[in-house]
């Protein structure tokens, strides 16, 4: 592992942990790449997945009791679902492990329906760049994802 990489990313790290959402699109998307990238991906895989699955949650809440809640800020998902696309292209098949042991697959098919075109645009370069990299975990589900 190259001493460069480890002290680029060390601080990256520690913000993908912090409470605050906008932590995780401070992370450089040109670290998320590569097999170097491999040892530091669990974490912010697991941040990127839990932004998703709080802003389609809030999504829900909004939509079903609108005078209550209030429509989420969509970008922050964006940036998880384009982020977790570049960890799937960089790490190739690495990315694995990871989708295998996750509800990648059920977020994305809910992030596919959503009214932002721009949400749709980053969950089918996602739902590409999974397949390219882990075409066997994606498989079972081609026919719901692609109708």
């Amino acid at each position: 592992m190259s001493i460069y990489l480890y002290l680029s990313l060390s601080p990256s790290l520690s913000l993908s942990r912090c409470t605050q959402p906008k932590a995780i699109s401070r992370l450089p998307k040109h670290c998320s790449s590569g097999t170097g990238f491999v040892p530091y991906s669990e974490p912010v895989y697991q941040r990127c997945l839990l932004l998703i699955q709080k802003t389609l949650t809030a999504s829900m809440m909004a939509a079903t009791q609108p005078d209550q809640y209030e429509k989420p800020d969509k970008d922050f998902m964006i940036v998880a679902l384009d982020l977790l696309s570049g960890m799937a292209e960089g790490m190739e098949s690495h990315i694995e492990g990871h989708v295998q042991n996750s509800n990648i697959l059920a977020l994305l098919y809910q992030c596919m329906q959503d009214e932002m075109s721009e949400v749709r645009q980053s969950s089918f370069a996602l739902l590409g760049d999974l397949t390219k990299a882990c075409f066997q975990h994606v498989k079972p589900y081609i026919k719901e994802l692609v109708p």
